[in-house]
């Protein structure tokens, strides 16, 4: 890869330049096809893995549910501190779409690391953007009960599309239903509430009629302002 292709993700636009010609000799960009892993809890974290585009879902996929933890999409770094500090996967990463990844060596990312003060801060301001959405979405599942849940992840996914009318999921429901902590039964009688409350889903499109209430029954949002995006974390 070019150095000079590096300069288009904010991970590295703080580098020096030996700095960004030394990652950028050792990355590679790979095409993962939708249902494909691109690693599996348990497995030694020897690669950082750059989503460029495309969504994967950081799962446990060992259990019956292939309980879901978040989804990355473009622009995220997966998990650099089991990266940094050789420690195994706590969960899996599968790929909802097809994706491309921009993989590097942790060992080699490491080492630089140690010398380039700005790679080093770059990295600290990552995982403290990811700590602070783990620290979200604990809020939400001790702090919301499902429905509650439901309703502030879809006002989200509402207030990040380009006008009402583009409000769509970009996940199937029983990636939904995962992703916010509930079974599929519980999924669809949490709906039928929301719809109560002013928030509707038609196949995949996101409705809100009565945006107050919706908010009203849902609650404070934890996700308010998104402060994380300016940290380099994008997930759902």
């Amino acid at each position: 890869m070019e150095p000079e292709a590096l300069n288009a993700f904010p991970l590295f636009l703080a580098l020096e330049p030996e700095t960004r010609r030394a990652l950028a000799a050792s990355a590679v960009v790979r095409t993962i096809a939708a249902g494909d892993f691109l690693f599996r809890e348990g497995e030694p974290a020897r690669s950082v893995h750059v989503l460029l585009d495309g969504m994967v879902e950081l799962s446990l996929a060992a259990t019956r549910s292939g309980c879901s933890v978040m989804i990355f999409t473009g622009g995220d770094v997966f998990l650099p501190a089991a990266a940094l500090f050789e420690e195994p996967y706590l969960a899996s990463g599968r790929a909802l779409s097809e994706s491309r990844v921009l993989v590097m060596d942790a060992d080699r990312l490491r080492e630089l690391a140690k010398n380039d003060a700005g790679l080093a801060m770059e990295l600290l301001r990552l995982v403290s953007g990811q700590w602070r959405m783990a620290v979200r979405h604990i809020l939400d599942l001790k702090c919301r009960t499902a429905p509650e849940r439901l309703g502030a992840f879809l006002l989200r996914l509402a207030d990040n599309a380009v006008s009402d009318t583009d409000a769509r999921l970009p996940i199937s429901k029983r990636h939904l239903a995962g992703r916010v902590g509930m079974t599929a039964e519980t999924l669809s009688r949490a709906l039928q509430t929301l719809a109560d409350n002013g928030l509707y889903v038609r196949g995949r499109r996101i409705i809100i009629k009565d945006r107050a209430k919706v908010e009203a029954y849902c609650g404070p949002d934890p996700y308010a302002n998104r402060e994380d995006a300016t940290l380099g974390v994008n997930v759902l």
